[in-house]
């Protein structure tokens, strides 16, 4: 077991001094964290390192541990992280680079290439979200195409698990989004992205279930959609249609339904 504390001591060391080396005008800026790119020493390729400056939540901290071997879902691996400070308020992240252009970049530079590769991008992000739900319990919370990126194998890869909050299960009850204190991922306010985060997200943040991902996937996919309509069939619209319906009861009931849904129409 010393061993064990020993190794994870130097992880954690190694990864503050990688941060330690930057500049302010070397970080790329997200919504909450700052966020470097490294070169691993491992032969494990690029890394990217986030540094948050706020106090992680439980929710945070759980999701990064079952990300280390994320099975069945097209998301970076995380290989360590750290939580350091006086109060424990400074996180650090080391995960998986991944190589790619997000799907919004995708949309302005290649719009043919993301309308040709909408349906099968769709399916896999489906199953991501089924996977993230309904296996480890999960959601996400902020679906837009900033969070998506097609890597170098043109698959679509989910990130940016920041707004991530835990789903409990009540029965055979739809999950029902746990409450939580005001920290990374846990804040009461407005989750997601205006555009995308849906109407109960907006009127009763802390009482959402898995439903509010399946409407900024579906307001997500409409709007690539809308770049060239008769690309896709009416079968792919009322999907999505069904997906950003206002009440949150009538929409597709899970991810894993609306994978199936999508899945039976690129048979047929």
């Amino acid at each position: 077991m010393k061993g064990n504390h020993e190794v994870v001591a130097r992880q954690e060391s190694s990864i503050k001094a990688e941060v330690s080396k930057f500049h302010p005008g070397d970080v790329a800026r997200g919504g909450s964290c700052a966020v470097y790119c490294v070169r691993s020493l491992e032969g494990r390729g690029k890394r990217c390192i986030k540094r948050y400056e706020n106090p992680p939540s439980r929710d945070y901290l759980e999701i990064l541990e079952l990300m280390r071997a994320p099975r069945g879902m097209n998301v970076p691996v995380v290989f360590n992280w750290s939580v350091s400070g006086h109060r424990s308020d400074e996180l650090v992240v080391e995960e998986e680079w991944v190589e790619g252009c997000t799907l919004r970049g995708l949309m302005s530079e290649a719009p043919q290439k993301v309308v040709l590769n909408a349906v099968r991008w769709s399916l896999q992000l489906a199953t991501t979200l089924s996977r993230l739900h309904e296996v480890y319990g999960f959601l996400h919370h902020d679906i837009k195409p900033e969070n998506v990126i097609i890597d170098l194998f043109d698959d679509a890869v989910l990130i940016d698990f920041d707004a991530a909050r835990h789903l409990i299960r009540e029965g055979d009850e739809k999950p029902v989004l746990a409450q939580s204190s005001d920290r990374i991922g846990e804040s009461p306010a407005l989750r997601g992205t205006l555009g995308y985060a849906s109407p109960e997200a907006k009127l009763f943040p802390g009482h959402c279930d898995a439903a509010v991902d399946l409407y900024g996937f579906g307001k997500m996919f409409l709007e690539i959609a809308a770049i060239e309509p008769h690309a896709f069939a009416p079968a792919y619209f009322e999907i999505l249609r069904r997906c950003t319906r206002v009440d949150a009861l009538s929409r597709i009931e899970s991810a894993g339904m609306l994978r199936e849904m999508l899945r039976a129409m690129r048979i047929k």
